[in-house]
């Protein structure tokens, strides 16, 4: 358990010291994502409703235009509930 913890603490000082900066500083051509041919589809996870990325993908689909896909789970609903995510992807790009 002490090993596991440590671990968490080393992944959570590199994560929150150099990947969430990036996320802040970043800015989305929106126009650009507007004007693609590739077809756009933002996913929000329904456990996450008010977290910081589920607020950003409600946003960023506002932003396009469109509805938001709700998924199972949080942010990484394809990784606590693969069976139930995958399901709702392949509703999504079926139509």
């Amino acid at each position: 358990m002490l090993e596991m913890f440590a671990r968490f603490e080393k992944n959570t000082d590199f994560f929150a010291g150099y990947e969430v900066p990036g996320f802040g500083r970043h800015s989305l051509d929106v126009e650009r994502l507007r004007e693609s041919p590739v077809r756009i589809t933002v996913a929000v996870g329904a456990e996450s409703a008010g977290e910081p990325p589920h607020r950003a993908g409600l946003a960023l689909a506002e932003r396009l235009g469109k509805p938001a896909e709700t998924y199972p789970g949080d942010h990484g609903g394809f990784g606590a509930e693969a069976p139930a995510f995958a399901a709702r992807l392949a509703e999504t790009f079926s139509s």
